[in-house]
């Protein structure tokens, strides 16, 4: 875990609280770790990314990238899209700037590159063909959705409160922002609702950024409560 120009470890019990209570539980930052003094001791050494790094300042990739080559570091990297590249216009102004010369520094030290996708992977290699080293493995993986029932609480009961569970529904879960275009998917139910005026639209997602118009359309909506509905904070099983 990195933090203040420093890194620490993590125990599971520590790491365990956060994640049941992120908002509140503060991390135990006791165990400062120097990473290349400790890699010294080791002869396999990978390091793993999986997400939303790009926009740090503190710890930029291409340097910290280049120290991890030179302690012998195996490097991977896991890529879900290219969105910034192919669609700038729909992010944020530090991603836009940030997203490509983080790409760049995948190019020129990762070892392997992981992808959620065939998509993201074919995105991958029209834009970097030209780019990246032919000794770079490039893989796809699925994600994974697994709820397990017996140990999450269930904090909402929707049965008696949504009557659209009894109906046919149409389920989009998704933070709501401009990469999802739950815009266009609305445009087009109060399309479809129109002939099949039984059928329902659920968005399951908290607002995100850049959806001003979209949110207050959401919020007013004249289906809203009766065939469009809007859960902004329910729980893995609920959604299950």
């Amino acid at each position: 875990y990195f933090q203040n120009k420093q890194y620490f470890t993590l125990d599971n019990q520590n790491l365990n609280k956060f994640l049941s209570d992120i908002k509140n539980y503060s991390l135990n930052l006791s165990s400062k770790i120097d990473i290349f003094e400790l890699s010294k001791n080791y002869q396999n050494k990978v390091f793993l990314e999986l997400d939303s790094i790009w926009n740090e300042e503190e710890n930029k990739r291409e340097n910290l990238y280049a120290k991890l080559k030179k302690s012998n570091f195996t490097i991977i990297n896991f890529i879900y899209d290219l969105i910034p590249i192919k669609f700038p216009y729909l992010m944020r102004d530090n991603t836009k700037k940030n997203f490509l010369p983080y790409i760049k520094s995948i190019i020129k030290y990762s070892d392997k590159i992981i992808f959620d996708s065939n998509s993201a992977k074919s995105d991958f290699i029209d834009l970097f063909k030209t780019d990246y080293k032919k000794e770079l493995k490039l893989k796809v993986v699925h994600l994974g959705s697994n709820f397990n029932t017996s140990k999450i609480k269930i904090k909402q009961d929707f049965t008696h409160s949504y009557s659209f569970l009894e109906k046919k529904y149409i389920l989009f879960v998704a933070t709501i922002e401009p990469r999802k275009r739950q815009d266009i998917v609305l445009s087009a139910f109060e399309k479809l609702q129109k002939k099949y005026p039984h059928l329902v639209l659920v968005f399951v997602g908290s607002f995100g950024w850049k959806i001003k118009s979209l949110k207050n359309k959401i919020k007013n909506h004249p289906l809203k409560e009766k065939n469009f509905f809007h859960l902004e904070n329910i729980d893995d099983n609920a959604l299950k």
